[in-house]
């Protein structure tokens, strides 16, 4: 598979209608080709631990996910999990940028360019070799 896929940092913002930078993102849906599992997972946490009034349930954040990417949702394959493991570790990755690196990879290993506006992000998707787009916040 080739073609765009998009990080957490972008997905949040153009799912949540009610993020302050949605209407920035919403059309970056439209050019991502697939959904990511560990993306996906990341964004049914980020959204339904949302404050004041922001959250949305996992039982509606999956559905809806599923509604906005409805082809098969990408992911690495056990032996590929355990090898991503294996290079990170190796690497030197640690703590919160080990999702980071997992979200790095799976996108690598599918041969997508990941679009991202996590800054602090592109040094370790930089340092798995994934193929990224920064889009600047808005």
């Amino acid at each position: 598979m080739t073609g765009r896929t998009l990080d957490t940092s972008v997905l949040i913002p153009a799912l949540h209608n009610r993020h302050a930078s949605h209407q920035a993102y919403v059309r970056q849906i439209a050019t991502a080709d697939t959904l990511m599992q560990p993306v996906a997972l990341e964004a049914i946490a980020e959204i339904s631990r949302r404050p004041h009034g922001l959250a949305g349930s996992a039982q509606q954040v999956w559905p809806a996910l599923q509604d906005t990417f409805p082809g098969p949702v990408v992911t690495l394959s056990a032996p590929e999990f355990m090898s991503a493991c294996d290079e990170v570790t190796s690497a030197g990755v640690r703590g919160g940028a080990m999702y980071d690196a997992l979200i790095g990879m799976c996108a690598r290993a599918h041969k997508l360019t990941l679009v991202t506006r996590d800054r602090r992000a592109i040094a370790t998707y930089a340092a798995v070799g994934v193929a990224y787009e920064y889009l600047e916040t808005a």
